[in-house]
Parts: structure tokens; sequence; C-alpha cells
């Protein structure tokens, strides 16, 4: 081995030995403190730690929730016939906006009148038939069972001219309520079946908006909360409503619960089935304290901050409220303008607390510029 004479010297000096262990604690702790506050950083009464704080806020704070859902047409339906026919005429043209009971397509009626008018003419004879009994009876030339016979013959002719006439109201399709047609299915002199799809007519004024949320939040939950959504159609743009109603069924197989909310659409621009994100408003507080959910620092079962006092980390517990993604309401323990660590609290922890701190105040407000110095005045004999 190499002899190394300084060691050799310091063997056989202990008061150089030591000397050397104090000069390497005092290297080690010299670059503990500059880790710790940064180079520069020693303040009188200890080593400054470096943190990120923010400044406590008042205003209105919400608890939200986040989901995906569909949106459907407040009303909506797909015209069929109720009976077979030719169309003998279409009213209207896809994509137009009709009134309820605006008449959409006729069909050939020619056979359900000339139905009507057999039945009308057989109901007209069975009257007189129905007549002429009651007469006999009344004057003992007739039976009562002749009567009887002649009276439900009646009966049955009075009730095919109601099916007459309803076939040929049926040959008239209308709008059951006032929306915008589709694209239509058939044409001018196509035979068409009772249940064929002729048009789909959609009203789009309001629609609704079906969703599902975890049964965690069921317990608040309730109608009138708002909701708002965004579709891919229109990035950027928010569509706003309110829940409608709650099912009272947890599904089995999601644990979801399903919610429906109707959203005003006066302009037209969401149409049923498009994809939704929504954000579902819990709850709201008002004119609230408020930090950032960095600044929360768990211990135990209790929840607290370091406020920042004196230039110094104090511990501070709070009692905490609604949450929003990254604020969180503070209803004890501090006041506006306290300014609480957000960053730095590992630093704050394990330097010991009570420590002067180099703070960055990520929420400060902007400072108000300095008004420009008027130049002097010349004075007189200048």
């Amino acid at each position: 081995m190499r002899h190394n004479p300084i060691l050799s010297f310091a063997r056989t000096n202990p008061t150089i030995s030591m000397v050397i262990v104090l000069i390497v604690l005092a290297t080690a702790f010299g670059l503990s403190k500059w880790l710790q506050g940064g180079a520069g950083g020693e303040q009188q009464g200890g080593m400054a730690v470096a943190v990120d704080a923010a400044m406590v806020e008042q205003g209105a704070l919400k608890s939200t929730l986040t989901a995906v859902g569909s949106l459907l047409a407040q009303e909506g339906v797909i015209l069929r016939p109720e009976i077979a026919g030719v169309v003998s005429e279409i009213l209207f043209k896809d994509g137009d906006t009709v009134a309820k009971g605006q008449p959409l397509l006729r069909l050939d009626d020619s056979i359900y009148k000339a139905q009507l008018a057999q039945a009308q003419a057989e109901l007209a004879l069975a009257e007189r038939t129905l007549n002429r009994a009651q007469a006999l009876v009344g004057r003992g030339a007739g039976t009562e069972q002749s009567r009887d016979e002649a009276a439900s013959r009646q009966r049955t002719a009075a009730a095919a001219v109601e099916l007459a006439q309803a076939n040929m109201a049926k040959s008239l399709i209308s709008a059951p309520f006032a929306g915008t047609t589709g694209i239509r299915q058939v044409n001018v002199g196509d035979y068409v079946s009772p249940g064929q799809t002729l048009v789909s007519l959609q009203a789009l004024d309001t629609l609704k908006l079906d969703f599902g949320v975890p049964e965690t939040v069921l317990a608040s939950l309730k109608v009138g909360q708002p909701v708002s959504l965004t579709v891919s159609a229109y990035p950027g743009e928010a569509f706003t409503g309110e829940v409608s109603a709650i099912d009272p069924l947890v599904d089995p197989n999601t644990r979801n619960v399903s919610l429906r909310a109707l959203i005003p659409n006066p302009a037209g621009k969401l149409r049923p089935g498009l994809f939704a994100a929504v954000t579902l408003t819990l709850a709201t507080a008002d004119n609230t304290l408020f930090v950032p959910s960095a600044a929360l620092y768990p211990m135990g079962d209790k929840q607290i901050v370091f406020a920042i006092k004196d230039g110094k980390a104090v511990m501070t517990p709070v009692t905490t409220g609604l949450r929003e993604a990254n604020r969180v309401a503070i209803t004890s323990g501090l006041t506006v303008g306290d300014q609480v660590v957000t960053a730095g609290h590992a630093k704050v922890m394990m330097f010991g607390q009570g420590n002067p701190v180099d703070v960055t105040i990520a929420n400060a407000p902007p400072a108000t510029p300095a008004a420009p110095a008027s130049p002097d005045k010349p004075t007189a004999g200048q």
C-alpha cells in the first residue's frame, strides 16, 4: 500500500484527527443548508426553506362530478301508417319544421270512402227496420224477439260506420307534436303497409340528456341540480340544463344511478344521438374560503396546512368542506389573505416548522404600478 504521510501524521496526532472530523462535518452541514434554502438563503434565526405558497381566497365553490351521456329528443317518433294504402300526396319537405296537427302525408282513401258509404247505407236500413219493429210491438202485432234482432242489426251497422270513419281519418297522417321532420322513406305512388317507416319527427327545442353516476353520490342527488355538457361537434362550447328525473333503481351490474336532464336547445345546435361529456354540480357554496388541494397535508384523521406566519411555516389544523378538482373549501382555521404552503411540505417537516421560509406565491395579486413621477415645473426665471 502506498504510504500517505497526512494519514500517518493524523494517527500520531489525535488533535489533528479531531480537526479533520470537524472540517468534514462542517462541510456536510454547509451543503445541507444550501440544499434546503438555496444559495444565499440563510436568514437570521435559522435556515430558509424554499417553498411554494398560495393565498387563501374567498368566492364561490362547486362540488362537481363528471360523467358521459347521450342526447335524446324531448319528443321523438317514427311516423308509420296504421292502415295499408297507396301514398297519394306528401305535404312536407325533408327537414321541415312543422306544427302540431299539421298534415304530412295522405294515403289514397277511395276504398275507405266507399266502405263508409256502404256502412252508412246499411245503418239507415237498420234504423228503419228497428223503427218498424218497435211500432209493431207497440200495436201488439210484432214480437219482442224481432224488435231485439232489429236493434242488434242497427248497433252493428252503427259500429261499421264508425270503423269506416276511423279508417278514413287514418288515411291522413299528421304531426302529433311540433318538431322537425327527417328524410322521408317513401314516395308518391308507393304502396305502404301498416307499420312501415314513413319519416321521423323530432322535437329539438329541448333535448333529454341521459347519463349515469356512481351509487356513492346517491345521497347528494336531487332534481334541479345544474348540468353542463360539451359535445365534439362544438369544441369549447358548453350547454347547460338541470336534472329532471332520478331513476329509483340502481343498476345491479354497473352500480350506477341513471339520471335524466333537460337541456334547452333554442338554436337547434344539439341533435339527438350525440355523445356528451357531462359535468353535474352536486353542491355549491358562496362566499367560502378555499385553498388549492395541494395545500392540504393529511396527518392521521385530520387535515393540516402550513400557514406562513411572520416568515415562518406554522402547522395549522383546518376543517374542510366542499371539494373541486383542485380547490378545497376551508370552514375553520384560516382567514382571507393567509398564505399556505403548496409545495415543500416534506422539507418543512424534515427541517422543522418554525424555520424561516423563502416563499414563492403562486396566486399573489398583481402589484399596482406606481404612478409615473411628474416632471418638475420650471420656476420663474428659468
